[in-house]
């Protein structure tokens, strides 16, 4: 008898979300958000974007300059130093 497995995705897409969650509230405890008490929808999208595809979240901010170009290449060499650039751009 041969036992229908699911495919072993759902741990690593549950170790993604819970890795955004986390940077996103180390962004928010860390920045001065909470002081304001108002992020605006603008930077918001910019995070959830420098999430998923960084070079967009950049890209919306400073266009076609520098910090995009420095973006997009640390994503292509590694997913998760253009996370970390993308953010720490946006947030400084």
């Amino acid at each position: 008898m041969i036992l229908n497995q699911k495919p072993n995705t759902s741990i690593n897409d549950n170790a993604f979300i819970a890795l955004s969650c986390a940077t996103l509230l180390i962004i928010y405890s860390t920045s001065n958000f909470h002081n304001n008490n108002i992020m605006g929808a603008e930077t918001f999208l910019e995070i959830v974007l420098a999430i998923f595809i960084p070079p967009v979240g950049v890209f919306l901010r400073y266009g076609c300059g520098v910090e995009f170009w420095i973006d997009l290449v640390l994503t292509l060499l590694g997913y998760l130093p253009g996370i970390i650039y993308a953010i720490y751009v946006l947030v400084v």
